[in-house]
């Protein structure tokens, strides 16, 4: 793809209003986010669970020591944080934008910080299952023509000058 698609990905990222789950298609890199965001919050395991490539990992790295786990766990996991709660935020800030990633079949999604805050059935905050001042990366790839789905989801520490407001 051409530095000019990028950035258009990157306007589409930016200036796109948020979504149903049921306009969701993912049929570009830049619609992940969009459709990451209707699935949890609409709480819609099977749309996650579409997001997310068989080869799946989500990685937590905090300085030296760094946690993963599979797309099994993760799957799990999330229907337990769905089940319980009545809503969940899913705020994303900063400027997301997509580049080129390792090599071409992956896609980066970075420049955010999303911060995913779960209420309960009684009206109270549950869960906050991020912390603030961690910066989130997302790896994509396509699947077939009409999809694409995450391959890495990376929550990583931010130093002072990547902070987002």
């Amino acid at each position: 793809m051409s530095r000019a698609t990028i950035a258009i990905f990157t306007v589409f990222i930016c200036a796109t209003p948020a979504i149903s789950i049921a306009d969701c298609t993912g049929a570009r890199a830049s619609s992940v986010l969009q459709c990451m965001t209707a699935a949890f919050e609409e709480r819609d395991s099977a749309a996650y669970e579409d997001l997310l490539a068989q080869d799946f990992q989500f990685v937590y790295e905090n300085g030296e020591q760094s946690t993963s786990w599979d797309r099994a766990r993760d799957i799990e996991g999330t229907n337990t944080m769905f089940s319980g709660a009545a809503t969940i935020e899913f705020d994303v800030t900063g400027e997301p934008r997509i580049r080129p990633g390792d090599n071409e079949s992956l896609w980066v999604v970075d420049g955010m910080e999303i911060l995913i805050k779960v209420i309960g059935h009684d009206g109270e905050e549950k869960t906050a299952y991020t912390e603030p001042g961690r910066k989130t990366e997302f790896l994509v790839r396509q699947r077939g023509k009409e999809q694409y789905q995450v391959v890495e989801w990376r929550d990583l520490p931010m130093n002072e000058s990547q902070k987002v407001e």
